[in-house]
């Protein structure tokens, strides 16, 4: 799921970009990237779960942070922060640093 957020952080859309399943989800960074400039956001959250109920971010979650912030900074929009939730709770990777 991505919110996109105006300039004072207010929300102005929300879109889930995949439906993934137990194992794998992908996320289309340029589909990310145009609905970023289609509403004219200034920044994104995006979001995504973990059904094995781990809030440890795998490789594949921190190099995709990695390349959704490097794409979304080429356009000018920053990325807020990438969630990861479970049942149990849910995990900042801009508080753990990885951002």
């Amino acid at each position: 799921m991505a919110v996109f957020l105006n300039n004072k952080l207010q929300v102005i859309g929300y879109r889930i970009l995949y439906t993934g399943n137990m194992t794998c989800g992908c996320i289309d960074i340029r589909l990310l990237a145009s609905l970023a400039l289609h509403c004219m956001a200034s920044s994104v959250i995006v979001a995504h779960n973990h059904p094995s109920g781990s809030l440890e971010p795998s490789a594949a979650d921190i190099r995709l942070t990695k390349a959704i912030r490097k794409a979304l900074v080429s356009i000018s929009v920053t990325l807020n922060d990438h969630f990861i939730i479970t049942v149990g709770g849910w995990l900042s990777m801009r508080e753990k640093g990885l951002l």
